[in-house]
């Protein structure tokens, strides 16, 4: 089975996503944006939001908007 544009990550979304898995497996809720800026030295929550939207569109995790640490892993990074 051929992946899909929708389903394929980037280099960079690829490593947000495991760290998004990292971080959940070993305290139980998802990182803040800030977090995640922070962890891959962005220069502004912006980019993390991007790579997060690119992962929900994706498939691979979801969140409550408005609400800190509501990431959540779909299940779809097998």
């Amino acid at each position: 089975m051929t992946e899909t544009s929708t389903t394929t990550l980037t280099p960079r979304q690829a490593e947000v996503l495991a760290y998004l898995v990292d971080y959940i497996a070993a305290n139980g809720y998802g990182p803040t944006v800030r977090e995640i800026s922070q962890a891959f030295k962005f220069r502004s929550p912006v980019a993390a939001q991007c790579h997060l939207k690119s992962l929900r569109k994706k498939g691979y995790v979801t969140w409550m908007a408005g609400s800190s640490r509501s990431i959540r892993l779909t299940g779809a990074q097998g």
